[in-house]
């Protein structure tokens, strides 16, 4: 199953069946069914400065896509309970060249998505070039790579397993995130977001682990490979770096001074933030209210929880001012059910349900 498929595709109700429409929302490109494969339009492809990519490698490409789409719905998922729920029509880096949208701003939450989305590109890309879904351009992580870290234990003889490729995904993930618009990148948003997608990379190869398995009793003979994180992992993982520190970029690297020009003076290594903290340019804004500059919708509306550990987000953190409403919402809903020769029977209960909502 692609996963790209449902994120470009949108439904047209005809006749009362879901359609996938042959086109691009919001840029993205959208995936067409053939006999034997899933063929990839690369005259189409956003952004543009993929279409030479596309056409060397389209499966390679359609898993790059793919990757940066998962990593949207993974963000999503860990935003949950965040005023900013990760809503974007499309993921990165498509989103970035989008004028009013949230990912063309320098914010801790693009810092985010930056990492998880080279870190996503990474994990596929090694996965894929260790299933052979991507053709001869790359196959199983080398033995005694430094990305993938073989280690001989205790001086017995290791065979080289199939091991997920995280330095293909590795180089993969920067050619494919490297600035893609037709404008020259401004210098702060540019150098920024390549130091969240350098976090990105280094969280999938902190988090990596070595799998071997024994043929023998004694250990003798073993065969080992490495085994990526899964990419839920990777994004609670970037979630702590999120909610504990992100850098503004301005105050933590010297070399981000401006002159007269608006050009930059030259970076010293000693300058630049750890690659365990996400940097950032622009304060949040309130995410709690509509904001149509960057198409953010605001937090009326939504459900919300006025104690810790329930299932929809703290009221006093997530509505404006702490302010929310109580009210009695009516259900119905099947009960009293029985399994009788007959079939299933059940009887229909009304009850009512408090929500809160936020005002």
């Amino acid at each position: 199953m692609i996963l790209g498929r449902y994120l470009v595709c949108f439904a047209l109700l005809k006749a009362g069946n879901m359609v996938c429409k042959a086109a691009s929302v919001a840029g993205f490109p959208l995936f067409q069914d053939q006999t034997n494969s899933n063929y990839l339009e690369c005259a189409n492809i956003q952004p543009p400065s993929w279409r030479s990519k596309c056409r060397a490698n389209a499966k390679l490409a359609d898993t790059v896509l793919n990757a940066s789409a998962e990593a949207l719905l993974a963000c999503q998922r860990v935003f949950r309970k965040e005023r900013w729920v990760c809503k974007l029509l499309s993921p990165l880096p498509v989103a970035e060249l989008v004028k009013n949208s949230i990912a063309s701003k320098a914010f801790r939450e693009t810092a985010f998505l930056q990492a998880l989305t080279a870190a996503a590109i990474m994990l596929r890309v090694g996965q894929a070039c260790r299933n052979g879904n991507i053709g001869s351009s790359c196959g199983c992580a080398e033995v005694g790579s430094e990305v993938n870290g073989w280690v001989r234990i205790a001086g017995s003889p290791i065979v080289a397993g199939c091991g997920d490729n995280l330095e293909f995904g590795r180089s993969t993930a920067r050619e494919y995130m490297e600035w893609t618009g037709s404008e020259e990148p401004r210098p702060h948003f540019y150098y920024s977001r390549q130091h969240n997608m350098n976090v990105g990379i280094k969280a999938v190869l902190l988090l990596k682990k070595e799998i071997c398995r024994s043929w023998t009793v004694d250990d003798f003979l073993k065969t080992c490979w490495t085994a990526a994180p899964e990419l839920s992992q990777v994004a609670k993982y970037l979630y702590r770096l999120y909610r504990r520190d992100v850098t503004p970029y301005r105050a933590a690297a010297n070399c981000l001074l401006e002159d007269s020009s608006d050009n930059l003076l030259p970076c010293t290594t000693s300058s630049l933030p750890g690659r365990n903290r996400l940097v950032h340019l622009l304060p949040s804004p309130n995410f709690c209210l509509p904001n149509p500059e960057i198409e953010t919708s605001g937090t009326c509306g939504r459900r919300c929880s006025p104690h810790k550990g329930g299932r929809f987000p703290l009221c006093r953190r997530l509505c404006c001012e702490g302010n929310w409403t109580e009210s009695a919402l009516t259900v119905t809903r099947d009960c009293n059910c029985q399994i009788l020769f007959s079939g299933h029977i059940c009887q229909t209960c009304t009850f009512e349900k408090i929500v809160h909502v936020c005002v």
